[in-house]
């Protein structure tokens, strides 16, 4: 998939998605206690095949040097970094790590980066206020460590036949979100150094992977970085997770399967919505409309079974319901056609068309008078894949088929 002004290729672990979540209200998520000298944050997914401390520290190394005195200093500057923790250092974050995946050869590999290049890349001006932001967003991912206690990783092996073949393993491990080893600028009268450009690479915990053959990207709009940061907090937020939705969804090409609202509004970390039901969803809507008009999204549309015009009435309870809402988002077509990429590298799980499984599809789909959009909703697919599994342009892989048959039995 290639990475050009329109798009970027950014890391789409779990890992990832995740840490780069808990930096968007980072002064709500890190927290810093008696048992615990940092803040810190617990990242956690709801399938519990990930388990992580982020935290804001200078390391073991400084850390076993400092005096009670010098660490209560940087104790106080770790919190007065997690209170400047933004979206902004989200869009650094990708910036850095799609230049990585572009240019890097190995994960040891350090490449240079500076503030001008990381703000025409957001399409903001080179202004001395900006340049500084920039480097106080360096600073934080500097200074973030993300130690992995439990997380489920797809690592390659070959078997007896000398074929490659992929497994899911546990995989612990513990580094900096960002390790800069220079750091580049003008003097200021106190002889500190104002930096400007740095050579950088992804902690270990991340760069291991994105060169390695189970690496998986996703495709990032430039458009998503080009957002203001503050005012266009929801547009940024909806941007990243529907490019992670959309990569995990690509090999089933499920790109269409509805996303409920309140999974959305959480993915903006909107969740005082019910203060104000009415505005929340009308700004909710603008914003999927501007996604689309930005080429972001290419369509969307409330599920037909959901959407009730007479919903805003005065009965107890109705913003619970508008949150149980599925919205249907599809890709923008150069998303769909660089995905299928990846749907056409996977002949050794797909079998050769079969006309005789194909035609008995369709006999029991007209036999139960449900459309293919419909069938496509019950196996978690598109309706044009229905459409080329009918057509016998398409085999299911071996799981598929098993849901495919277990319906068919019913």
């Amino acid at each position: 998939m290639p990475d050009d002004k329109d798009n970027h290729l950014i890391d789409n672990s779990l890992l990832y998605f995740h840490s780069r979540s808990s930096l968007e209200d980072g002064y709500l998520n890190y927290r810093k206690d008696n048992q615990d000298r940092w803040p810190s944050y617990t990242i956690e997914n709801s399938k519990k095949t990930l388990k992580a401390i982020a935290s804001m520290r200078p390391g073991e190394k400084h850390e076993s040097r400092m005096t009670l005195s010098e660490t209560n200093i940087v104790q106080e500057k770790m919190v007065d970094l997690v209170q400047q923790m933004s979206d902004s250092c989200c869009d650094v974050w990708d910036i850095a790590v799609a230049k990585y995946i572009k240019f890097a050869q190995s994960p040891t590999d350090m490449l240079p980066i500076t503030a001008s290049e990381i703000l025409k890349e957001r399409g903001m001006p080179l202004r001395a206020e900006y340049k500084l932001s920039v480097a106080r967003d360096i600073e934080i991912l500097s200074n973030l460590w993300i130690n992995v206690m439990e997380m489920e990783r797809i690592e390659t092996y070959e078997d007896r036949n000398g074929k490659k073949r992929t497994r899911k393993a546990k995989w612990r491990g513990r580094s900096k979100a960002l390790v800069v080893t220079s750091e580049f600028g003008r003097v200021k009268p106190d002889n500190d150094i104002v930096p400007m450009k740095w050579m950088y690479r992804p902690g270990d915990i991340y760069s291991s992977f994105l060169l390695s053959e189970a690496k998986t990207f996703s495709i990032l709009s430039s458009k998503v970085l080009e957002y203001h940061a503050t005012r266009d907090v929801m547009l940024k937020r909806i941007g990243r997770y529907l490019s992670y939705s959309w990569r995990c969804r690509a090999y089933r090409g499920a790109y269409t399967l509805p996303i409920k609202l309140d999974t959305l509004l959480r993915a903006a970390k909107i969740v005082n919505g019910c203060e104000s039901p009415k505005r929340t969803l009308e700004r909710f809507e603008k914003a999927l409309d501007r996604l689309t008009g930005d080429g972001i999204v290419g369509a969307w549309q409330w599920h037909p079974e959901d959407y009730d015009l007479f919903v805003f009435d005065k009965r107890k309870g109705w913003w619970d319901r508008v949150l149980q809402w599925r919205c249907i988002l599809e890709p923008p077509q150069t998303v769909l056609d660089q995905y299928q990429k990846i749907q056409c590298q996977e002949p050794s799980v797909i079998e050769p068309p079969d006309s005789n499984f194909a035609a008995k599809l369709k006999i029991a789909r007209l036999t139960c008078e449900i459309s293919q959009s419909r069938l496509a909703e019950i196996l978690e697919v598109t309706p044009l894949y229905v459409s080329y599994l009918e057509r016998g342009v398409r085999s299911p892989g071996p799981k598929l088929r098993a849901r495919i048959e277990k319906w068919m039995k019913k």
